[in-house]
């Protein structure tokens, strides 16, 4: 089945869909969330006994109120991500994770913050570590006693299944915009650096290898001037932060195209 074909067969499950628009109150649970794959591992950051990443998110259930920053989240079931770097002695590692990765809303339903702990990192012995996803993941929201409409079974269920598919759908139309936040999502991970236009360009070249087209590079390449210029001149409060808020309003942008497909405004 052709992408037109699966987004025209989504679209129509939606009439045969549970309740999945019903809960927009503030007090209902939160969205489901859609992780998307990456090209290459995100660099993790360790503080203490936490390794943190950011990853760009779509909302998959727009009826649904948009999760607060901090709002726990878990990786549905049978979903997961993994764990990347090297052995001490050099061989590359990639370690599949469920439930040792904490999930947390970082920035409305377009960012999540990843967490694992360091000493599942020390465990493995992996050194550079960072954190890759191979297909489209769901992220559920944990259920919380102070949520008077949560989530039910079958609602988690179609936003994990249909709205995941039509998330991917949707994205993979877009050849230029995810390739180009995912660079933006790579360097922001991995700042601070020592020579920040030496990390940057070693991005692009990798990107390049991977076949991402001159259009994304080139729309990611923008962003980075535009962040350094806008940190040269005060105008924001840092590299990282600009980053992450320019990959916000691309994910927002491909957000409405999905909330349109799935027939229903948030």
């Amino acid at each position: 089945m052709n992408r037109h074909a699966l987004r025209r067969a989504l679209a129509a499950a939606l009439v045969a869909a549970p309740a999945v628009f019903a809960a927009s109150g503030a007090d209902a649970a939160p969205q489901v969330l859609a992780l998307f794959s990456t090209d290459r591992p995100v660099a993790l950051a360790c503080d203490g006994g936490t390794c943190r990443a950011e990853m760009p998110t779509l909302c998959l259930q727009p009826g649904r109120r948009v999760p607060r920053p901090g709002r726990g989240y878990r990786l549905a079931e049978g979903q997961e991500v993994v764990l990347v770097g090297r052995g001490r002695d050099g061989t590359e590692m990639s370690i599949p994770l469920q439930n040792e990765v904490t999930v947390t809303a970082a920035r409305t339903h377009v960012s999540i913050e990843m967490s694992i702990p360091r000493a599942l990192i020390d465990k493995h012995g992996i050194e550079e570590a960072g954190v890759g996803i191979r297909d489209v993941v769901a992220a559920v929201p944990v259920a919380d006693p102070d949520d008077i409409l949560p989530q039910t079974p079958d609602e988690i269920a179609w936003a994990a299944r249909e709205a995941r598919q039509l998330a991917t759908a949707i994205v993979d139309r877009e050849p230029d915009r995810m390739p180009a936040v995912r660079l933006m999502t790579r360097m922001a991970n991995a700042l601070p650096a020592g020579d920040a236009d030496a990390l940057w360009a070693t991005i692009v070249a990798d990107a390049k290898r991977d076949g991402v087209s001159d259009a994304a590079t080139g729309f990611a390449r923008f962003n980075y001037d535009l962040c350094k210029f806008k940190t040269a001149n005060r105008i924001v409060a840092s590299f990282r932060q600009c980053l992450r808020g320019l990959s916000d309003d691309s994910m927002e942008y491909l957000n409405e195209d999905l909330e349109k497909a799935l027939g229903s405004g948030s």
